[in-house]
């Protein structure tokens, strides 16, 4: 009889162990998907908001123009 709740007692943890890591993992991955989200809505916004400069050879020589 010991064993039998021993065993039951065992999977109870587990099952209560198991069900607050699910929770956990399902947290992760809402915040990775959000994270996801807003990342791939602002990074083109990113990438054109600098300046920088475009260079190309024009007759033997170097020319340079800023671009946004």
């Amino acid at each position: 009889m010991a064993v039998v709740a021993t065993i039951v007692m065992t999977m109870i943890t587990t099952i209560i162990s198991w069900r607050s890591e699910m929770k956990k993992a399902k947290a992760l991955l809402l915040v990775s998907l959000v994270t996801a989200v807003a990342f791939a809505a602002l990074a083109p916004g990113m990438a054109q908001a600098h300046p920088h400069q475009v260079c190309h050879w024009d007759h033997h020589h170097r020319v340079c123009h800023w671009v946004r």
